[in-house]
């Protein structure tokens, strides 16, 4: 990676800009990073309960279970992932004048357009994966259903 040469403080006013600067840095990292962690621990939550549906041999609890599973996955399709993308990315612009710092103008403008059409692409195969699990959620509804009657 090549470094911008950068000017050293010429007073101590310029070295608390500096410093504030690194700190506001740090708290752009951790925003990202604490998303992607956040959103693991709801996925590990996903497969905790995925886990159960196979553990239990009553067909109407392990169909309850099921339900309760995809309705939790819903509830994360619909709310939580969302806001996640959505602060992310504006996590990813706001860092995007750090990153000019060290990459050359047009490198960083193919890392902006790239991002969004990765972030396309990926809505679109989310998109259909989030249907197959609605459409689950739906035929355990209905086998359920069928059970009680």
């Amino acid at each position: 990676h090549r470094r911008c040469p950068q000017k050293k403080p010429a007073n101590e006013t310029d070295e608390g800009k500096t410093h504030r600067f690194k700190i506001k840095r740090a708290l752009r990292m951790l925003r990202g990073i604490s998303g992607l962690i956040f959103r693991i621990i709801i996925e590990m939550i996903s497969i905790y309960k995925a886990k159960q549906i196979n553990n239990i041999d009553n067909i109407l609890k392990t169909t309850e279970n099921s339900f309760n599973f995809h309705a939790f996955r819903k509830k994360i399709h619909q709310i939580i992932a969302p806001t996640i993308i959505v602060l992310y990315t504006i996590g990813f612009y706001i860092i995007t004048p750090e990153f000019s710092l060290y990459i050359k103008f047009w490198n960083l403008v193919l890392m902006d357009v790239s991002y969004i059409i990765i972030a396309i692409v990926l809505f679109l195969i989310i998109r259909k994966g989030v249907h197959k699990e609605m459409q689950k959620l739906a035929d355990i509804l209905e086998l359920k259903k069928d059970i009680i009657e």
